[in-house]
């Protein structure tokens, strides 16, 4: 892949980044100096190397303060356009072009998702347990209550109400000490989901939604930035 790199043909001067029919502006207005020019050098990617080009004998690129018309890169090298000394962050390109041709990835979100599914199922399956736990008190006082009318368990009438009045007491207590801590808890778990399941674009990370994983991966992209998705 070749992204041609220059500053942007208008009085906003960003980075303009081409990569066939497709074009990217990249940084803030004003942010590239005139010593860059409209098409200053271009950028090769082939597997996993890394070759910046000047696009002119005039065009200045420097490579960790040191000159170059065509230079490999490694990760971490520092590259500056012009005489202005403009930096290029060369490794954010990168991905900022592969993801406008392919898509972003999806990949980091899958663990955020099955970590929320989990925890989310876990809440609900312990009061679900909790629930049929503080049903035998009512059991047993109804079953001391049956015992009246049973003479050879009356013996058995007040043993069975004492237990079911001290494990009514019991649960009563854990309930009101969980009326606040489990409310609490799947807030935190909301709030961590909507901060971090979002879109991957960096200009836009609007919340997802609450979809399963494998639902997200179906989209076209994303509804609000348009961004084309990939699963991997």
């Amino acid at each position: 892949m070749e992204i041609l790199i220059g500053r942007e043909n208008s009085n906003l001067r960003r980075l303009q980044l081409t990569v066939g029919d497709v074009v990217k502006l990249y940084g803030e207005p004003g942010s590239v100096p005139k010593s860059v020019s409209r098409q200053h050098c271009k950028l090769m990617i082939s597997g996993d190397k890394y070759m910046i080009e000047s696009l002119s004998d005039n065009n200045v690129i420097y490579v960790n303060c040191k000159e170059y018309l065509s230079k490999y890169l490694k990760k971490g090298d520092v590259v500056l356009l012009g005489e202005d000394g403009y930096e290029l962050d060369w490794e954010a390109i990168m991905d900022l072009c592969l993801n406008a041709l392919n898509g972003y990835s999806l990949a980091h979100l899958k663990p955020i998702w099955e970590r929320y599914d989990k925890e989310k199922l876990n809440m609900q399956i312990n009061s679900s347990r909790f629930n049929a736990l503080s049903s035998i008190s009512g059991l047993l006082t109804s079953g001391s209550f049956i015992c009246m009318f049973i003479p050879q368990f009356q013996d058995y009438r007040a043993t069975l109400f004492i237990i079911g009045f001290i494990m009514a007491v019991c649960f009563a207590v854990i309930r009101f000490s969980n009326s606040s801590k489990l409310p609490m808890k799947q807030r935190e778990l909301d709030q961590w989901f909507h901060k971090n399941y979002v879109c991957p674009n960096p200009k836009c990370r609007r919340f997802l939604g609450v979809q399963p994983f494998d639902d997200l991966v179906k989209n076209v992209g994303c509804p609000n930035c348009k961004s084309k998705y990939r699963a991997d």
